[in-house]
């Protein structure tokens, strides 16, 4: 491809710039955003030397950066938080990968283990992760390359470099494939919110060739789960588990009577390997980073879900040993509750709920617990009837579609349309003042974000910084 992209000018980020610079802040904000704790990233390190700019050193697991580089880029003013945020993520997302090896930003030609396209892909998951983490930097990339070449005094032909105007022009391309990535990764959302699981797996499918964060892997293997779950005309499980999205998900179909089964076999065979995808899904995940909550606690549900309520005491027991905070430990009795009431042992159940205070888990706890008396009150479904503010959506953004297998998605601005064959589904991006949801049964659920009916989701925008909800047509 002619206008490859390479920017390991944005190598490394240091974790001391200077007293007064966030960048420990910012390199923060990046790794949270993949899930990933403070032990499992590279360290961050500054260096006097003036010659390479910026490098990852694989031996050692360090990202070095020149001081030189670091006071160059103050002079893109507000910009250098984003442009930062970019450097430090491309280079975030080299020390991530299973193959390591060392970059060095002044002496590409020198490394033969990289080539152009591994440095492009990392400048679009550098761009994304940085997006996720709430750095829009795709309107300040061309900026920051131009700054790079002057405070180097770079020449525009560098050997084993593509050429400073390819790389320019390769920025719109990379920047419209990060645009993509971040509207799909909103379209996989609203579509998996309103219960089109096999069509968001397809799109978190997609955005995984790009970005194999633990977040896309663990969604599709959430869609695979929810599908399982959703797969013939009855409803196969009494409870609520924390993974669903839809606090009525359940009710929706029938209940199976005791000893009764789907009269259709193919469906028992459909969900046992749905279900199999997804635990797999899962169990990847734990193995490749242990510390990633979501996975345990997924796991945990498909097991239930399963009925296979020993397996899923055995790995509660596992997670307690590795997770202390209070909404982790919150979400732990909640299982821990489904897992007593299921085995008939009411009592044990409501002490597990009795520890849990988080209003959406408590509600939930409240209604798995009503299932065992004969006066079961369904849970509150909101009914939005009032108006509402329209986001603007980013100025980058034009129209656009994009065609995977037999999806099309088109987007302009705050609209969004996917269709497939013979379906076509609208969403609108919408401002819903909290206060008028807050008695809304349940408020948050989990995974990315919440259903309050069926006409309304919400999810949490990095750019925003607030929860921004959308109509469902």
């Amino acid at each position: 491809m002619k206008y490859l992209l390479f920017l390991s000018i944005f190598c490394s980020i240091s974790i001391v710039r200077s007293q007064n610079y966030p960048i420990q802040i910012i390199y923060k904000n990046l790794y949270e955003a993949l899930n990933l704790s403070a032990n499992q990233v590279p360290k961050l390190k500054v260096t006097s030397s003036a010659d390479l700019g910026a490098s990852y050193s694989n031996s050692n697991n360090t990202i070095f950066i020149e001081t030189k580089l670091l006071d160059g880029i103050q002079i893109l003013g507000k910009n250098q938080d984003v442009a930062i945020a970019f450097i430090l993520g491309h280079e975030l997302c080299h020390a991530l990968e299973k193959d390591k090896h060392d970059t060095y930003f002044l002496a590409y030609d020198k490394v033969k283990s990289t080539s152009y396209g591994i440095e492009q892909n990392a400048d679009i998951q550098g761009a994304f992760v940085a997006y996720l983490a709430g750095y829009n930097c795709l309107p300040s990339l061309v900026e920051t390359i131009e700054t790079i070449y002057e405070v180097y005094r770079l020449e525009s032909n560098l050997k084993g470099y593509p050429d400073k105007s390819e790389r320019i022009e390769s920025i719109y391309l990379i920047r419209e494939e990060v645009e993509s990535l971040v509207e799909l990764f909103k379209v996989g959302n609203l579509l998996m919110l309103s219960e089109k699981y096999s069509l968001s797996a397809k799109l978190f499918e997609r955005i995984s060739q790009y970005i194999p964060s633990m977040e896309v892997l663990n969604n599709i293997g959430t869609n695979l789960f929810l599908e399982a779950m959703n797969v013939g005309k009855y409803n196969y499980f009494e409870y609520m588990l924390p993974i669903e999205i839809a606090s009525d998900l359940r009710l929706k179909k029938p209940s199976l009577l005791p000893n009764q089964k789907e009269p259709d076999l193919l469906i028992d065979k459909q969900k046992e390997i749905l279900l199999r995808l997804a635990e797999n899904y899962f169990k990847n995940i734990i193995s490749d980073h242990p510390d990633y909550f979501p996975a345990w606690n997924n796991l945990v549900c498909l097991k239930l879900y399963q009925k296979n309520v020993k397996n899923a005491t055995i790995i509660l027991d596992e997670m307690t040993k590795r997770f202390e905070k209070k909404d982790q430990l919150e979400m732990m009795h909640l299982l821990s509750g489904i897992s007593k009431l299921m085995k008939k042992d009411v009592a044990k159940a409501k002490s597990d709920f009795n520890k849990v205070t988080q209003f959406d888990l408590k509600q939930l706890a409240n209604y798995n617990l009503q299932l065992t008396s004969d006066n079961l009150q369904k849970l509150q479904n909101c009914d939005i009837q009032y108006a509402t503010n329209k986001i603007v959506g980013s100025p980058l953004l034009q129209k656009k579609t994009v065609k995977i297998d037999s999806l099309t998605i088109t987007w302009e601005k705050g609209n969004y349309e996917v269709s497939t064959t013979g379906s076509l589904f609208k969403y609108e991006l919408v401002n819903i003042d909290p206060k008028y949801v807050q008695n809304c049964i349940p408020q948050r659920l989990f995974i990315m974000g919440s259903q309050l009916n069926k006409n309304t989701v919400s999810l949490f925008d990095p750019i925003y910084k607030k929860l921004i909800y959308y109509n469902v047509n």
